[in-house]
Formats: C-alpha cells, structure tokens, sequence
C-alpha cells in the first residue's frame, strides 16, 4: 500500500536552508580562523590593504627598522604591483621564522630597503590574531540565535539570518584578506559583491515590503543573478582589483538610500517606528566608533587599535539586534517590552561609555602628573556612576520615544491619549493606539479588552496571552469583576499562565456597563500602585467614551452606507423600469393609469402623459370572461397573477400579451404594477419547439430502436468513467465483462484496465479481450473519444467468439491439410518398402526347400509388415488417399449394432448408450471407414475414463437453411446427420485441444498409442465430404460432432454381393515390369515368374518403350509404377498408346487414386494395384486383366478385393 506523504511546508524548507547556511557560514569562520593563526606567516607588522604599515610588534627585535606609517612596495621578489595582478601570491611565504626578508619601502618620500628578521608566532600575536575573529563569532552567534528563536518563518526571517552571516563571512575573509592566503582576497572581493543584492533585499522588505512581491522578486533576481557573475569573475580575477568597492558601495549606500526612503515617505505608523529603530541602531553601531576613532586619532594614536577592537566587538551586535527588534518586535508578545528595555539599556550603556571616554581624554592635556590624572579620572568616574540612574530613565523616554512615538511621561501619556482617544473613528484604530502605542510606554506586557454586546462577552484585543487563556476569559470575567478597581495579588502556587490578570477596570458610559478591561504582567515586578490604577481608571472611561463612539460612529457610518445604497438601487430600478423592454404600468384602485414606462408608451401608441390618467377598461384588451374571472380570483387571494389577452391596436391588430400583475400596497391606498410582455414571438418560437420536439422525439424513438437492436454492444461513459447509457446488448456484454455492474466507476473489462482500450483504434485495428469462460467468449473493442462530453468516450463491443472459432477451425483445417500433403508422401515412400519386404518374405515362405523355422520367421516378417500396412493405410485415411467403396448405409442399425458391440467388448464400469431420434439415417459412406471412425473415438473415449463413466451415442438430423448460420465453417445447406460421441472422462485442456487432429500427436503413455488415431478420424469423416467438431471441459468430459451429409432415401440402391474366387496362375504371358527402384522391381519380377509369367524388366519409362517396341507383339501386359523419375506412369501410357493403341496396362503406386483414377481408366488404362503389392493380390489381378474383364481392375491392397 503506497502511503501518501503529508506536504512539507515552505517554512519548514526555509529553515532548512538557512540552518545549512548558519553552517556553511560557521565553516567559513572556523577555516579561515584557521589559515590566519595557524597557516599565516607571523612578519612581527600590521598591513593596511594598501601595504601600509599599521603597527609594529612591541616584542620584535628589529622594530625600529619599520615603522607605523612607512609604505611597502616589495616583500623580497613580490612587490605590490604583483599582488594586484596575482590576488594569490602571499606575502612572505617561502620564508620561515628567523629568515632574514629585504622589504622594499618608503618614509619620509625617501625608498629604502631594509632586512627584517621574521620573528614567528609569539602568544601575543596568536591572541592577538584570534581577537579579531571575536566580532565574526558574535555575528554568527547572534545569527544562530536568530535561527532558533525568531518566528514567524518567513521572507524577512530568513534575510536577518543572511544579513548576520554574509556580515561574519565578509569580516572573517576580510581580516586574512590583506596577506591574500588560501585566496582570501578573491573570496572577499566575491562575499563583497554577493553583499550588495542581500543588503538591499533586507531593506526592501525590513520592516514591511517596499515593492510589489512580483516587482520586488524580478528586480532582485536580476540583482542577485548579475552580483553571482561578478562575484564568479572576481574568482577568476578578471576584474580590476578595485572594482568590488563599487559592490560595497551599493550595498551600504543604497541600504541608506532606502533607510532615508522609508523615512520620507508617508508611511503607516508601526512602520515609522520600524524605521526608526532601524536608523537608530545604524546611529549606534558606528557613532561611537567613529567618534572614538577621531578623538584618538587627534589625542593617543597609540591606543587606536585597542578601543578599535573592544569596541567593535561592543558595538558589533547593535545593528543586528536593532534590525531583528524593529522586525519582528509585534511577534514578541509579552517579551517585546523586555526586548525593548534591554535594548533601551544596551544602547545607553555604549553611549555612556563613549562619552565617558570623551570627558576622560582631555586629562592628557590638562594634567602632566599622573596623581592629577588619577584624581580626574576618579572623580569623573564617580559623577558618571551618581547620574547613570537618572540619566538612563530619561534615555529609556528617550528611547520610547524612538520605539514608540511617545514623549511624554506616564501621565502625560495619559493625559495624551485621553485627548487622543475621543478622535478615533474606528475600533481598529482605538485598539492600535491603546496596545501597540499607550500600553507598552506603561511597561504593560499582558493586557484584554472586552465589550458586552448581545448578552456575551466579545473580544477588542488580546495582547501577551495564550489562545486558551482568550477562550477561557469569558467565564471568568463575572468572579474578576468583584475585585475590580484594585491591584490582584497572584496567588501562591499558582502559574501566571492561568492567573495572569493584576487589574481589572470596568468600562461604564452614563452608569451603564458595557465592558471590561483587564491587565497583568508589567515591567519589572508586575505591580500597580493605586496611582496608576487611578489614572488607568479615569483612562478606562475615556476609552468606554471612545468604544462607544465608534460603535455610533460605525452605526451611523452604515446607515448612511444604507441609505445611500437604498437611494442608488431606487434609481437603478427608475432607469430600468423605464427602459425596460417590457411594457409595465401603475393602475391606482379605481384602475386609472399612474405611471406607464417607454414601452407602454409604445404599445399604446401614445405619450407618456396621455397615457398617465386612462382607464383601464377603455384599453381594448380581450380576454374570455373564465379566464379573467380565475385571474382576478387569485390577484385578489395571493396578490401576484399573470393572464394571456389579446391587445387590439388602435390600427386594428392583434397583439398576444402576457400579463403579470402584483398588488402593493402603500398605507391606506393600493396599486396594481403591471407588466406587459409581447409574446407573439414566444408563441411563434412555442409552435416551432413543439413542432421541433415531436420530431426531435420521433428522431429519439428511431435512435433508440437502432440501437436497440444493432448486432453491437453500445455503452456511453463520462470524464469519470461511468456508464452514461448503453443498449440492451451492451448491457449484456457488459456483465460477461465486468460482473454485476451497479453504476460505479468502471474500471476493467474482463482481465484488463479499461484504459488500455480509451485509443483510439488505427489504422482500423481494434483491440481484443478474453472471457475465459465457461463459456469461452471473444469481443472486440473500439473506443473513440467524444467531444460534446468532456472527457466521455463510446465504446462499441462485438461478440467475435463465432469468428474466432472459425478462423481457429480454417487454420487447423488447412494446417492439417498441409499435414496430410506430407504424410501422403510418406506412405508412397514406405509402400516402396514394404512391397520388397513383404514381397521377398512370401516368396520365401513359399519356397518348398525352407526349414520350418526359417518359414514361422518369413510369416512373422510378413505379418509385421502387414501391420506397417496398416499404419501406412491410417496415414492414408487422414491424408484422405485411402481408396473407399461407398454405398448407402442407415445408421440407425449400424450403430444399433455397433453400441451392442462396444457394450460387450469394454469394460463393465463405462456405460454405453444409443441415443437417436425417430427415422431412417441414411448416408453415402464406407462401412468399414464409418465402423474405423467409431472405432477410434470409442477407444479414446475408453482410455479417458480410466476409473469408468457413461459412453452416449447420438444421432439426428441438422437442416441448414440458405444464408442461415452454421455450426462448422465450411457446411452448405441442406440435410445433414449428426453423429456425436460423448464421455464423462477426463476432458481436454484447452492449450492442447487444437492439436488433436494432427498425426503422432498423443497425450498417452509411451508405447500407449501411436497418435494417429484421431487423425484417421479425421481424413475418414472429410473423405466422407463431412465436418468434425469436438467441445471438451476438463473435469467434465468430452463430446466429439460428427457432421455427414444426409442421403435421401431415393437414391439408395440394394447392396451387390461381392463373388470368391480362386488365386489362378498364368501360362507363359509375357509381362513388360517398369520400375525405378531395384529392390521392388527384383521382388515383383519374382512374383510373376512364381505365378508362371515370363517378366521383361525396365528402370525407367525410356528403357520400358526401347524393351516394348523390341517385344512388340509378344508382351501381353505392362505393369508399370506409378511415380518415377522423368517420366511417369501416365506419361509412359500416352507413349506406349502412341507407339500400340491396343497396349494393355496396370499401374502399381505407394499412392492411393481417388477421383484421379476416372481420367486414368479413360485414357485406356486397364488396372492398377496399391502398393505394398501381395502374391494373391497380384495373381487376381492380372487374372481380370488377361482375361479381358468388361471393366478396368483395382486391387485394394486392405480389402484385398478386385473392383
């Protein structure tokens, strides 16, 4: 079973990749730490980026060689030119601590060149080298900070995270930039470019989004695609070396460019103080500094560095906390208040200390010992610690100021805000001033309003407090009120998430109660004085005041929305009454006209003010009298009534109208609105669909029995693959196909998905599937998509079962025919065989000097070649060459006879009947043949009842009438008999059932059959000019059809008893012999000498007619072969003809003649004799022939007869 998985969200996929970047950007900070303390050569000097020298080493021996402020121009063989040409090559690498370097500079505009001694890694310098990564930690830190606890997960989460990390990547690859390790310059003039599209893309969406989302992501994808190019081309240094300053100057300037944006345009008010915010942190995170850094410059150079460095690594999370705080600051809840004093506090704390800085550094001036600079430094020390307090309380206004907008104390807050209050116009507005402005200046983290409204209590806001605690409040709210107007103690033990209200205020206008307000956690201790409960209670008032103001104002606001929509709709129903396409009218209860539209007018034929004061009844309207009488009966019960009249103009026309009359009221009068529809067309338009419909109808009647009684099946499916509608045959079909079908989707038909047939067929292929049955059915498929019904298609059934069957019996028939062709070949090669065989065993047996035992062995070999005989003669009978003598023959008592016979002979646990129909049977046949038929499919049905079962016999009568269907392929009409042969046995399967007809195929045991028998059945029952069908069921049994022609009494004659005689010899004839094969020809030459003939022998039909016209006169018969090479048997009759008209000749053949055997005896042949040929046989023969028989002789080598 597949299990759907559940959709991943974008944000949880936005954390994902900013989780990878948080690493990604760690990695950096961590590789690059690593290449500058450990892989970075320690010179004992500080470059500027332009090899300018910063700073010298204390602790370097030779450090008044180089001094602060000298300007390097080569470091042994690399010189600064290089280095801008090549951003890889590293400063000092190749020399190791102790190597003595030439460095190449200037002073004082004069070049020299000195030898400095490397002095390696000392812990200073290493401690040193770590300081500087300390600032990129905290941007990273804070960075992952913001990862883990901002919320929501959205556009501008995700640009704090990478404003953070792009930062601490630029900081990390710019601090090893300058000695250009492990490229560390090409990666910064990359990071620096890459800086510019993410700077801009946070202050495009800090604090709200700037652009349009589609304008916003368009810009920035081309900026964020063409920085990736420069950033790439950096890599590859194919851009100037200075070229990535305009790539930093993008990003800082147009950063401001937007700050300053924001600033002057008219923006909402959360986003004036986001905005705020934001410049205030860009204010405090580079002020000091840079004030600092200036101050120093001018006074203590050498203490430049030091307040460098603590104090980035002070002002380094100022930014980020400021920009994260302005963003995301109305999602804190209950921290925002917290987040806003310690940033509030943070802030004064660096401004503090700078100035204090600022007041310490003129000591340096003013006093020259170092007790009077200590005495300053203590005493300025100890002023700056009494005023902190004082000075962070105003700086904390200050600041609310910039958060908030505020600037006035607590009281005058409100004070303000009661002033302000009464102004708001909209609860929105009110609940904006009262929770996002008011509330948070008063440290107030947890606040609710409620009004009562209908008999519940409605929530205004909610600020700080969890979802279940918003649905909770209601019910608590009656227990609350009883401790209203007085600070709420928590009580011990029980958690602030469930007790959180410290105040409670009711809100009354004019004595009546109309909500309530409730407080809780508040900075720093979460307590009320009874001074701030009183001003927040004459504050509650003014905002009562001002929840019901807005609630007049919005009640007024939508009355007059009312009014002004009624007084539209009342002018859009005036224009469209007027300029309706309807006739409509006023009628007064007297039944004057008041008011009549354009189209009345028109249909009147009058003006608008002649038309305003007419009586109804001088309109000519008729009408029959029930009609108007039912009409008025029901305007007077329901008020509304339409009628049809007929309106006679003023010219005398006739106009059918539709009248529809409703009845309103106004105080005491009322009135009747009319309307007034021309319905000529309508009726016209009835007439024509009536008249439409009847045909459309009898179009559907014709449709339906069409397809009702088309030979196909029709089904219609819709888009979901449902059966619309089919035809009784499709029905039919549908559940041999599909089962039980009750009207849900369709999903297969028989073994296969019902979407492997929704093709198209092409190229007129259709598909096919399969019942197995039983019983076994065929149908063919055609579906075709139809438009009108989206995604609907028709699908058309056929039942090919018949034609299957057909075809199937065709191919086996003609594969069985094929089949015969070279079994005939065969019989004529083994008759060649067997008549040397047989041939020389009897003319040994006969020889008077044989032992006995030697005569029993001939017998034997003559006896098994007999039953080679036979086999050859079953071949024969299936390749239909079997000669056979047929005569009228009533099956009736020829299987009466036969089903007494079979009863005797098998065995007593298999049943035999006889089952037949009343009348004569009679067919054309061969007795024998027939009884050889029956024969071999009652021995087949023996062996399939091993354990015994009933063995039917039936016979009857079939008539095929002209064009009608027949059970076979093949069958004419006319009379037929039906002989079939039943069992119970075994059956067979249907993977074997079409191979049973074909020679040495056999299921049996071996050395159980030979497998011809049913294919002599089967050459006997086509010999016969009949069909053979069978129908078997494993399990069941197995029934064998056999169809034969019926013969009309008429046409039977009585039976001629065959005549005996005796095996004569000859006296001296001669005989001309002509055979090909040697053995033969030595065998039959003997013959006919045994019998007393003299024999003249030839190979071949040329030979035979140089022996003839040798012996012409003496041979007194010519016995010749059938088939030899060059010429044949007919072929050297015509010559010998040609030669002797008188000449008399016997054919010898492997081949049995059948019909062919008439056109031979025409062309005056006197005989012929099947091969193997017998002594007896032989002797006949030429008996009938000599002594010149009325008719040509045929010796049958099985009957043994001559015909």
């Amino acid at each position: 079973m597949r299990v759907q998985r559940a959709p991943v969200a974008p944000g949880h996929r936005l954390g994902v990749a900013m989780g990878l970047a948080t690493l990604a950007a760690l990695g950096v900070w961590l590789f690059y730490a690593y290449v500058f303390v450990a892989r970075t050569p320690y010179a004992g000097i500080w470059l500027h980026g332009s090899w300018r020298v910063e700073a010298v080493e204390p602790s370097v021996e030779n450090q008044a060689l180089i001094r602060p402020g000298d300007q390097i121009l080569a470091i042994g063989n690399l010189t600064y030119s290089g280095i801008l040409v090549d951003r890889r090559r590293v400063p000092f690498a190749g020399f190791r601590p102790g190597d003595r370097v030439p460095i190449r500079l200037i002073r004082d505009g004069r070049e020299r060149v000195v030898e400095w001694t490397l002095p390696g890694p000392t812990l200073r310098a290493v401690a040193k080298r770590l300081s500087f990564f300390l600032p990129v930690f905290i941007l990273w830190l804070l960075g992952s900070l913001a990862w883990f606890v901002l919320r929501p997960r959205n556009e501008a989460w995700a640009l704090v995270i990478l404003f953070h990390h792009v930062t601490a990547v630029w900081l990390a690859v710019g601090t090893v930039s300058v000695y250009c390790t492990a490229w560390s310059s090409l990666v910064l003039h990359a990071v620096t470019w890459l800086m510019a599209p993410v700077y801009l893309h946070l202050h495009l969406v800090l604090p709200t989004p700037l652009l349009a989302r589609r304008v916003r992501h368009r810009s920035l994808g081309v900026l964020y695609g063409l920085a990736g190019i420069l950033a790439v081309l950096e890599l590859f240094q194919a851009l100037p070396s200075t070229a990535y300053f305009i790539g930093f100057l993008v990003a800082v300037l147009g950063s401001l460019v937007l700050l300053v944006l924001r600033w002057w345009l008219r923006r909402a008010p959360a986003e004036r103080q986001a905005t705020r915010l934001m410049a205030t942190g860009l204010l405090l995170a580079f002020g000091p500094l840079l004030v600092l850094h200036a101050s120093f410059l001018l006074a203590l150079k050498a203490y430049i560095q030091l307040t460098t460095m603590v104090f980035l690594v002070l002002l380094v999370p100022v930014l980020p906390m400021f920009y994260a705080y302005a963003a995301f600051k109305r999602y804190l809840g209950a921290m925002e208040v917290r987040a806003n004093r310690l940033l509030g506090l943070y802030s004064f704390g660096l401004i503090y200390v700078t100035v204090y800085l600022l007041v310490l550094l003129p000591s340096r001036w003013w006093f020259d010992t170092p007790p009077g600079m200590l005495l300053y430094s203590l005493g300025t020390s100890a002023v700056f610690v009494l005023a902190a307090p004082a000075l962070q309380a105003r700086f904390q206004r200050l600041f609310n100021r910039i958060a908030y907008g505020a600037r006035h104390d607590p009281t005058e807050l409100l004070i303000l805000f009661a002033q302000r209050i009464p102004t708001a116009r909209d609860q929105r507005t009110l609940v904006d001033m009262l929770a996002d402005e008011m509330l948070p200046a008063l440290l107030i983290r947890q606040s609710a309003l409620y009004v009562w409204q209908e008999g519940v209590y409605d929530l205004v806001y909610a600020r700080g407090i969890s979802l279940d605690e918003k649905e909770a409040l209601p019910s608590r709210i009656p227990a609350l009120l009883a401790e209203a107007g007085r600070y709420r103690a928590p009580f011990p033990g029980t958690p602030a998430e469930t007790d959180w209200v410290r105040l409670v205020i009711p809100l009354t206008v004019q004595d009546r109660w109309i909500g309530v307000w409730l407080f809780g956690g508040r900075d720093p201790d979460d307590f009320y004085p009874q001074a701030d409960v009183d001003l927040l209670t004459a504050l509650a008032g003014q905002v009562a005041v001002g929840l019901e103001n807005t609630r007049l104002y919005a009640d007024l606001r939508q009355r007059a929305q009312q009014l002004q929509e009624l007084y539209d709709r009342t002018r859009f129903t005036q224009f469209a009454v007027d300029h309706a396409s309807d006739a409509a009218l006023w009628v007064d209860d007297r039944g004057r006209i008041r008011y009549a539209n354009h189209a009345a007018c028109r249909l009147l034929g009058r003006t608008p003010e002649a038309v305003v004061g007419v009586w109804v009844r001088d309109l000519r309207l008729e009408v029959p009298e029930v009609t108007w009488e039912a009409f008025c009966n029901k305007l007077k019960a329901e008020g509304v009534a339409k009628v049809e009249v007929r309106y006679r103009t003023p010219e005398g026309s006739s106009i059918p109208l539709e009248l529809t009359v409703n009845r309103v009221s106004f105080g005491a009068r009322s009135y009747d609105c009319v309307f007034a529809r021309d319905i000529k067309d309508r009726k016209e338009a009835e007439a024509a669909i009536r008249k439409l419909l009847a045909e459309t109808e009898e179009q559907a009647a014709w449709l339906r029995e069409i397809l009702d009684t088309v030979s196909e099946g029709i089904i219609l499916l819709d888009g979901q693959r449902r059966v619309v509608r089919a035809n009784p045959l499709g029905m039919a079909y549908l559940e041999v196909l599909a089962g039980p079908y009750i009207g849900a989707e369709l999903t297969r038909l028989g073994d296969r998905r019902l979407d492997e047939f929704l093709q198209p067929s092409h190229g007129g292929t259709l598909q096919e599937v399969e019942v197995a049955g039983p019983p076994r059915r065929i149908f063919e498929v055609d579906a075709r998509p139809i438009r009108r019904l989206q995604g609907g298609w028709v699908v058309v059934l056929r039942d090919v079962t018949e034609r299957r069957e057909i075809q199937e019996r065709v191919q086996t028939q003609e594969r069985l025919a094929a089949i015969g062709q070279l079994a005939a070949g065969i019989a004529h090669d083994f008759n060649n065989l067997l008549t040397g065989m047989m041939g020389f065993a009897e003319l040994l047996r006969d020889h008077p000097d044989l032992p006995a035992q030697a005569r029993e062995w001939a017998s034997t070999i003559l006896q098994q070649g007999r039953s080679a005989a036979q086999l050859i003669r079953q071949i024969l009978d299936f390749s239909r060459k079997s000669l056979m003598e047929k005569q009228p023959v009533e099956l009736v008592a020829f299987l009466s006879e036969a089903a007494k016979l079979f009863q005797r002979t098998l065995t007593a646990s298999i049943e035999v009947s006889f089952e037949y129909e009343a009348g004569e049977y009679w067919v054309h046949g061969d007795p024998a043949q027939l009884q050889q038929i029956l024969m071999n499919l009652v021995l087949n049905a023996r062996d399939a009842m091993p354990k015994g079962g009933r063995l039917t016999i039936r016979l009857g009568r079939l008539h095929l009438a002209e064009g009608a269907g027949v059970p076979y392929p093949g069958m004419g009409p006319g009379e037929w008999v039906r002989l079939e042969v039943s069992d119970t046995g075994t059956g067979i399967p249907s993977e074997i059932l079409p191979r049973i007809f074909e020679p040495f195929f056999t299921t049996k045991e071996r050395g159980r059959g030979t497998g011809l028998g049913l294919a002599q059945v089967y050459g006997l029952v086509r010999q016969h000019d009949g069909f053979i069908d069978v129908r078997s069921q494993v399990g069941v049994g197995t029934t064998f059809i056999i169809y034969l022609p019926a013969l009309r009494r008429a046409a039977v004659a009585p039976a001629v008893a065959a005549v005996s005689e005796t095996l004569p010899t000859g006296g001296g004839e001669l005989i001309l012999l002509v055979e090909d094969e040697d053995a033969v020809r030595a065998v039959l030459q003997a013959m006919l000498e045994r019998l007393g003939y003299r024999v003249v022998a030839a190979a071949s039909g040329p030979e035979a007619i140089r022996l003839y016209q040798d012996y012409r006169g003496q041979v007194a018969l010519v016995l010749s072969d059938m088939v030899m090479p060059g010429m044949n048997g007919l072929a050297l009759l015509q010559a010998l003809q040609a030669i002797d008209p008188r000449v008399r000749m016997v054919l010898a053949t492997g081949h049995p003649l059948g019909e062919e055997i008439r056109e031979f005896l025409q062309r005056g042949l006197v005989g012929w004799i099947q091969k193997p040929v017998q002594l007896a046989d032989l002797a006949r023969l030429l008996r009938q022939t000599l002594r010149k028989a009325p008719a040509p002789a045929v010796i049958d080598f099985q009957t043994r007869k001559v015909t």
